[in-house]
């Protein structure tokens, strides 16, 4: 049976089959595709690759060949294209209709309500990517390289297709006006370019720069082509991947069992959820206790969300589960991994903020402050959405990584940052450890122990009358005993749902006449009370078992399966046909009672409130329950002790082996796995008195093969480079914190005779001793922040200055590398021992730099502070793959707000510009802007940045406030105003035409934009010189059809008391290009406001164009029905050339337009009414659809009365319409006004042709 994911994924597929099928039908079907675009025909003939890879696709999910999380990573590469999907068959549908009529006009409206991007070239281009993408997708087998290769030629072949919308009804930025019979051309004006006929309009956005949403450094080396391959890509998924958080979710419904039905929907109205839900960026906290429901709430959050984000466009939703059981998943590091590979699998592009560095860095990117910053820069990303996250457990995430973790979520969650992104995030926990509810007690909390006491007991006492009506079911309670049951739980439960569950369990082993005395002997109220009632149940001989049990399984850093539990508190079994190992140990694990549970994953403790009452620090009145309760050092010494014991026993004699995939040695070494990966883990905390770290052990000596064996099991597991040699004890106690270890090594006292362990010490240099990697003691302790351990090494001699490789290639100082990886307390260490603050480091060649300069790009401002304080030089520069950077420059550039005011507060040279190879100079401020960093620019603002400074874009010198208009950010451009910018400088752009900020808002669209602007005092009448045409705001956003725009420009107009005159032909003129470009909505705005509707406008041969016929040579039948119900003049003339005069109706039907002829004869056009054509020259409108040979417009106008035998004289000649159809060879046409009467008595004056030739033709 199909998961979830692959159901949604078939469905969709199977959607988008249908649609590109259908799509294809109707161009196949239709009669006449004459007169549409070349793409139509182009992208017709391709559909069927995308049928077919498809369809392939569809074969193998339905085959159960693809898994979920393969079916989960394409969903919005399906998603995406299944909306292209759609919009194609809807162009093909509305520009193909049945009667294979041409609908290029709808083509192009359709195309222009779309946007940009949306002809069905483009269209056909972004489905093949699509595709293509889905080819690749691993688990698919439509990934094979033949059909690669034919998407690739496809993509090329569309590529070059030509533009299906050429100019303006793409654009929307102007148009150019076709030639439709006699007169002159006319071209109009479009945002920033002049527009000659055949050329689209190009937008005046200064090329990419001026929407620049990439915020980090290496954006600029996109380039660089090997950072940007798939290969690249995948790997960089793969390190970061650990689990899927959705299966995650599952597996604790599975676990927990499913949410009661009825409960947790109180939060869904309460006020803190709600404001949160509703806010723009908050974090809430959720804290309640043991057994409160905390997680079930978080589930149902989830689902919610998950639900909200799905239906709601530009909204994600992460979510983590933390899960103290598995320690890849109990730590910051493994938190901020989970949250980025949602990010990256819902908004790929987001790739561009971690790809690169992680080329350079590989696994040293996986630090806390690493991939921090990474983070923080996605979510900061101005494409981004709303992002709700939800993150569970936290109270169950290692102690000091959660720490450093909450840390910078409170700082992101500050005033003054949480404005720059729109995360929403909920944390759900304990209050403990407590620096939880010290740090996290600033934000808002749902507190479930108290503020919101009554609904988590009403939702309890749901919860007991559902599963106690379930055991009663089951067990066949009287009516009077289920009632007593559900009354003993309401009073005992305290208000947790874990009691609740405990208990239930237990009564099913209990008859319904021994419930009642159960209840009384075995389930006291509260959880305390409950665990230590259930370890006094342990029989007096089964006892010393089930605390050894109950120490592994709460001391281990893993659960362990159960054939590792039986070896590891060696329980010897023997064999039997009865029942197995496992059989066996199962029944043991039951002897600790509701405690643990057994799954597939291994033995854990029921809850993370049991393990807490198990290792609670206060002594135990009771003997008895003293016997159970753990302490931490007794536990390691014991796991520490059987593991070493365990490798040295056999487990590795046979040399290297793999702890997981040896099936056979596993069977008879099955805690070989635990105990090779975390001996060094619990030895870090025995005493040194113990043998697992004196250097006397055969473990420890030079030629030790168990220990050469371990060291290749181990690397090959958890390391990706092949295990060093020379790899000393040392080496060892460094590398893992064992400080024993180090201090039995290096003691002068104490457990070593050095004569006998000369490979150990026999040397003071040997402190210094390199492994094949270069790395020294020191170094190992410094890379992985073992302060305790640096410490002891440089007491002792340890050299600061030696080089090790990293997994790279690279060869840094330790030094260095504690910076890379923000260990302050190291490099504290370091600097106090001669450590050179200002060394260079480089790391595969892409970054040169010093540690500062490293720290800075990686918004690691602790680490600043501390090598600043220490004399690190502000002006030393970075390279970046070629590329130099200043500190200020690389880190307003990243978006490191805490780094950019450090830096400040230092004094760096704040306007000092940068000139990147290729482009022109930028300094911090311009970059801030680009980069829309609000937080960054108001510090440089407040640190004296030039607010009127100027920078170059696309050979222009723009103001910094033109800048910040043109990205659309208002809170800077606000800032910049407020600080002294000039609002309403001119700009000349290149050519030497001047423009203004509010010209660049108006055009763009940017309504509130253009509302602060003026509000600043913005000249809305200032102009704009476009190619000789004069233009300003209100002109432009009509041109750009921004309804909203145009209205605050009227109403500005209105409260400022622009001089009339001025006013009066400004309003002509947006009307005018409002009418040209089809902007209905500005049109009928202008002219609610006044603006008259018989207006026009001069052309280039000094005639005037009434807005009616510029509607119709515009073929915009909408657009001419508004004008005529607004009251436009239908019989108003235009003056095409000197004594030359058209009427609408003349010019609709010389375009051959039957539908505006209709139109206009509907409305009162006068049929009979001639144009003047120059030198006497008078014709009808039947005339010109005649000598056109345009038989149905022909049928059209004679139908709705047209004169047949009204005569038309050019210079001596004057003839019927009949006789001019024959004198242009018009045939059907001919035929046609005989077919109607048309007198062929009639003679002309002063005929062309001879009178026989030209009568006997006509009577023929």
């Amino acid at each position: 049976m199909l998961g979830t994911e692959a159901s949604l994924a078939l469905g969709a597929i199977s959607s988008i089959i249908k649609l590109v099928n259908a799509t294809k039908q109707v161009y196949d079907t239709a009669t006449n595709t004459e007169g549409l675009p070349e793409a139509f025909r182009e992208v017709a003939g391709r559909l069927p690759i995308v049928i077919n890879i498809l369809g392939s696709a569809n074969q193998c999910i339905d085959e159960g060949d693809v898994d979920e999380d393969s079916c989960q990573g394409v969903k919005h590469v399906i998603e995406a294209c299944e909306i292209k999907a759609r919009k194609l068959n809807k162009l093909f549908c509305e520009v193909i209709p049945a009667d294979g009529a041409s609908g290029l006009k709808r083509y192009r409206k359709a195309v222009k309500a779309y946007g940009k991007g949306n002809e069905v070239e483009n269209l056909m281009k972004g489905m093949l990517e699509d595709v293509q993408l889905l080819a690749c997708e691993r688990g698919f087998k439509t990934a094979i390289n033949v059909r690669q290769v034919q998407v690739s030629k496809v993509i090329k072949e569309v590529s070059a297709v030509p533009s299906s919308v050429h100019g303006p009804a793409l654009q929307g930025t102007g148009f150019t006006a076709d030639n439709y019979g006699p007169g002159t051309q006319t071209n109009y004006i479009s945002q920033g370019e002049y527009i000659a006929p055949g050329q689209a309009p190009q937008y005046n956005s200064m090329g990419g720069d001026m929407h620049s949403g990439q915020t980090g450094f290496y954006a600029i080396t996109q380039n660089m082509s090997a950072l940007q391959g798939p290969q690249e890509i995948k790997a960089c998924l793969e390190a970061l991947f650990i689990t899927n958080p959705r299966d995650d979710r599952e597996d604790l419904v599975q676990t927990k069992g499913p949410r009661v039905r009825g409960t947790c929907e109180w939060i869904k109205t309460n006020e803190l959820y709600s404001s949160w839900l509703h806010s723009r960026s908050q974090l809430l906290w959720l804290s309640g206790g043991p057994g409160k429901g905390k997680t079930m709430i978080s589930i149902f959050v989830a689902e919610e969300l998950d639900r909200t984000a799905a239906n709601t466009q530009d909204t994600l939703f992460l979510q983590y589960f933390c899960d103290n059981k598995r320690d890849e998943r109990n730590t910051g590091v493994a938190i901020i991994k989970g949250l980025l590979y949602q990010l990256l699998q819902l908004r790929p592009k987001l790739i561009e903020h971690i790809l690169p560095r992680f080329e350079v860095e590989k696994a040293s990117l996986f630090t806390l402050e690493a991939l921090w910053g990474i983070f923080e820069a996605m979510i900061r990303d101005i494409t981004l959405g709303t992002v709700y996250c939800v993150l569970d457990g936290l109270d169950e995430c290692e102690e000091s990584s959660l720490l450093v973790l909450l840390e910078k979520l409170e700082a992101l969650f500050s005033t003054d940052s949480s404005s720059a992104h729109c995360l929403k995030l909920l944390v759900v926990s304990r209050d403990h450890p407590e620096f939880i509810s010290e740090i996290l007690s600033n934000f808002p909390c749902i507190r479930l122990d108290t503020y919101s006491y009554r609904e988590v007991d009403a939702d309890v006492r749901h919860f007991i009358k559902v599963r106690v009506d379930e055991l009663a079911d089951k067990k066949k309670y009287p009516t009077s005993l289920r009632a007593h049951v559900k009354e003993v739980f309401a009073n005992r439960a305290n208000g947790t749902f874990l009691w609740v569950g405990i208990v239930a369990d237990q009564l099913t082993k209990y008859t319904w006449s021994e419930v009642e005395r159960a209840l009384k002997d075995h389930f006291p109220p509260g959880l305390e009370e409950l665990y230590a009632r259930m370890l006094l149940q342990i029989r007096g001989d089964r006892r010393k078992t089930a605390a050894k049990i109950l120490l592994w399984v709460t001391m281990t850093v893993r659960p362990l399966s159960l054939s590792e539990l039986s070896a590891a508190i060696d329980i010897e079994i023997e064999p039997s046909a009865s029942f197995s190992r496992d059989e066996f140990m199962r029944d043991k694990v039951s002897h600790c009672g509701y405690f643990l549970t057994v799954e597939e994953d291994g033995v854990s403790l029921i809850h993370q409130s049991a393990k807490d009452y198990l290792t609670r620090k206060t002594p135990d009145s009771n003997p008895e329950l003293e016997f159970f309760r753990l302490k931490e050092e007794v536990g390691n010494i014991e796991i520490a002790r059987k593991c070493f014991d365990y490798l040295q026993n056999g487990a590795l004699a046979g040399g290297k082996v793999d702890p997981y995939s040896d099936s056979s040695h596993l069977e008879a070494f099955p805690l070989l796995p635990y105990a090779t990966l975390y001996w060094a883990h619990h030895t870090k905390f025995v005493p040194r008195s113990e043998h697992m770290v004196n250097p006397s052990h055969p473990f420890y000596e030079k030629k030790s093969q168990t220990r050469e064996s371990w060291l290749k099991a181990y690397w090959a597991v958890r390391m990706d480079e092949i295990p060093p040699e020379l790899f000393t004890p040392l080496h060892l106690a460094s590398w893992f914190d064992i400080l024993p270890l180090a201090k039995n090594i290096l003691s002068k006292k104490g457990l070593v005779d050095y004569q006998k362990l000369p490979f150990i010490f026999h040397k003071r240099h040997q402190i210094n001793k390199r492994d094949s990697y270069g790395r020294t003691a020191l170094w190992g302790a410094a890379a992985h922040g073992h302060e305790t351990l640096v410490q002891l090494l440089l007491e002792k001699g340890a050299e600061v200055k030696s080089k090790g490789e990293l997994e790279d290639g690279s060869k840094v100082t330790a030094w260095f590398y504690a910076a890379i990886l923000g260990y302050i307390a190291v490099l504290r260490l370091l600097l106090k021992n001669g450590a050179n603050v200002d060394e260079e480091g480089e790391v595969t060649g892409k970054f040169r730099g010093t540690a500062l300069s490293w720290a800075v790009l990686n918004g690691d401002k602790d680490v600043a502070l501390l090598l600043i304080e220490n004399g690190a030089d502000l002006k030393t520069k970075c390279e970046i793959a070629r590329f130099r950077f200043t500190m200020l420059y690389a880190a307003v550039w990243n978006g490191h707000v805490a780094v950019v005011q450090l830096l400040l507060e230092k004094g760096l040279e704040i306007d000092e510009e940068i000139k990147l190879e290729g482009g022109p100079p930028r300094t911090a401020l311009i970059i801030a802007i680009q980069n829309g960093n609000e937080g960054i620019v108001q510090l440089l603002i407040e640190s004296g940045a030039n607010v009127n400074a100027k920078v170059e874009v696309n050979g222009t010198r723009v103001t910094v406030l033109y800048l910040a208009a043109a990205t659309g950010n208002r809170a800077i451009v606000q800032l910049l105003l407020e600080n002294g910018a000039e609002v309403s400088e001119i700009i000349e752009v290149s050519g030497g035409s001047p423009t203004t900020a509010l010209y660049s808002a108006a055009t763009s669209g940017q309504e509130n934009m253009v509302q602060l602007l003026l509000e600043k005092g913005a000249d809305a009448q200032a102009e704009a010189q476009i190619k000789g045409s004069r233009v300003n705001a209100l002109i432009g956003a009509a041109l750009n059809g921004h309804e909203a725009v145009v209205r605050v420009l009227l109403k500005n107009e209105e409260s400022t008391g622009v001089n009339p005159e001025r006013r009066d032909a400004s309003r002509k003129i947006a009307l005018y290009v409002a009418v040209g470009n089809g902007q209905e909505a500005v049109v009928q705005l202008l002219l609610t406001n006044g603006v008259d509707v018989n207006t026009s406008v001069g052309i280039e041969n000094g005639g005037r164009m009434p807005m009616l016929y510029l509607a119709v040579i515009r073929r915009n039948e909408a657009m001419a029905w508004l004008l005529l119900k607004n009251g436009a003049d239908i019989a108003a003339k235009v003056e095409i050339a000197a004594g030359s005069t058209l009427t609408a109706l003349h010019s609709a039907v010389f375009n051959g337009d039957e539908a505006m002829v209709q139109l206009l004869l509907k409305n009162g056009a006068d049929i009979q009414v001639t144009a003047e054509m120059g030198d006497g020259f008078r014709v009808t409108a039947l005339y010109s659809a005649a000598v056109k040979g345009n038989e149905a417009m022909v049928r059209l106008l004679l139908e709705n009365g047209a004169d047949i035998q009204a005569k038309v004289a050019e210079g001596t000649f004057e003839g019927t319409v009949l006789e001019w159809a024959a004198l242009e060879e018009q045939e059907p046409v001919r035929r046609l006004l005989l077919e109607k009467g048309a007198d062929v008595t009639s003679t002309g004056q002063q005929p062309i042709v001879e009178p026989e030739l030209h009568w006997g033709y006509l009577i023929e």
